[in-house]
């Protein structure tokens, strides 16, 4: 699995798992008191900063003339 390949993977599960807790946070607080829409946003910026690392690549290799 290329470097790509593990970001786009680590993007989709961060940002399904962001949705499920913003969503499981909406309850009562008692039902899921470790999940709250802090652990969200948290994941939210990890997958903004796979996003970041994932472009600094294919700008690299768009930058790299293909053999």
């Amino acid at each position: 699995m290329t470097e790509k390949e593990l970001l786009r993977m680590q993007i989709r599960s961060y940002e399904f798992y962001a949705d499920l807790i913003e969503r499981a946070s909406g309850g009562t607080s008692d039902e899921l008191p470790r999940w709250n829409t802090e652990k969200a946003q948290q994941y939210r910026r990890l997958a903004d900063e796979y996003r970041r690392r994932l472009a600094e690549i294919e700008a690299a290799e768009a930058a790299t003339p293909q053999a």
